[in-house]
């Protein structure tokens, strides 16, 4: 690690069940699925988990997809703490395959085909870092958590050659050991529930 280069971390969770988990079809950034009530109780035992650890944020940055804004709301009602929404965060956009069926979908993403009226993979990849990097200040300054998705999971998971987010699960935790220069580099992860 060069003088420039700064060691912090961010918690990382994946919003609660929504309609479209439970009914298992797709559901990319371009469509608004509401949180389930067990999506529900999945963020209040996540934040039970964060409380008995003691790694409680004090930011809570979250997509602008309402199933992440409702997972937020419900830890800043946990934690008293601020919420920033940006739709940089969002899911993939997944045009044509949005409700279909999982087993139809899961395969075509990781064959890295590009739903017609969609985001490429690379497109949306390119989007998550961006925002990632527009955040970095918080990470220095603020015991953060990230409110998103499977895909953006998917994209971190990606960065130490973890393939398959499939196992992270609705309300799963993580912490994000990153180095922070001019870019986040993401360095390690530790799960949490």
């Amino acid at each position: 690690m060069t003088d420039s280069q700064k060691n912090s971390s961010f918690l990382f969770i994946r919003h609660g069940e929504t309609t479209s988990n439970a009914n298992r079809v797709a559901s990319g950034g371009d469509v608004e699925p509401s949180l389930t009530e067990t999506g529900r109780q999945q963020i209040y035992e996540a934040a039970n988990t964060l409380k008995c650890i003691g790694d409680t944020p004090d930011l809570i940055i979250c997509s602008a997809n309402s199933r992440s804004i409702e997972s937020a709301e419900i830890l800043q009602e946990c934690f008293d703490t601020e919420i920033r929404s940006d739709r940089f965060l969002n899911e993939r956009s997944l045009g044509e395959w949005n409700n279909v069926s999982l087993d139809i979908v899961n395969p075509m993403l990781a064959a890295d085909e590009t739903p017609k009226n969609g985001e490429t993979r690379a497109e949306f990849r390119k989007r998550f870092w961006r925002a990632l990097n527009e955040h970095k200040d918080s990470f220095l300054n603020n015991q953060t958590i990230i409110v998103g998705s499977r895909g953006t999971a998917r994209i971190l998971l990606e960065t130490t050659n973890e393939k398959n987010a499939a196992f992270f699960q609705n309300g799963h935790l993580m912490k994000v050991s990153i180095e922070v220069s001019n870019q986040i580099e993401v360095v390690g992860f530790t799960y949490l529930n």
